[in-house]
């Protein structure tokens, strides 16, 4: 029988599982493109594919930015969580929890590989 605390467990992690297994699934195609994208490009320059691969580094970077930001901010939370809990008596610390910190940190590439595919695939 499993036990309740293994069950929320794997409650909580399926989020961030779930987003890999996305990713993982929809990366491939994006980066077929995106090479052959930028292959075209640089036989025949334009525009238009200039333009897609500034936007593809700078979404790259600015999810980068976001992930980062998410994960410090989860932990911090988390942190002062554990702190107000340890000041004030009401229970023992506990260790953080890595499995949000993972599920905040790939919620920026998650969202932005959907978007690609949506976007690539018209």
């Amino acid at each position: 029988m499993t036990s309740r605390t293994g069950r929320r467990a794997r409650r909580k992690s399926s989020s961030a599982n779930g987003q890999l297994v996305a990713m993982s699934m929809t990366m491939p195609f994006i980066i077929a493109t995106r090479m052959s994208g930028m292959w075209f490009n640089a036989l025949q320059p334009s525009a238009r594919g200039d333009r897609e691969n500034t936007r593809m580094v700078a979404e790259k970077l600015a999810a980068s930015f976001e992930s980062v930001a998410a994960a410090n901010s989860e932990i911090m939370r988390q942190s002062f969580e554990q702190g107000m809990r340890l000041m004030t008596g009401s229970q023992r610390a506990l260790s953080l929890d890595m499995d949000k910190v993972l599920d905040v940190s790939l919620k920026p590439y998650s969202k932005r590989v959907a978007a690609n595919a949506r976007r690539l695939g018209r």
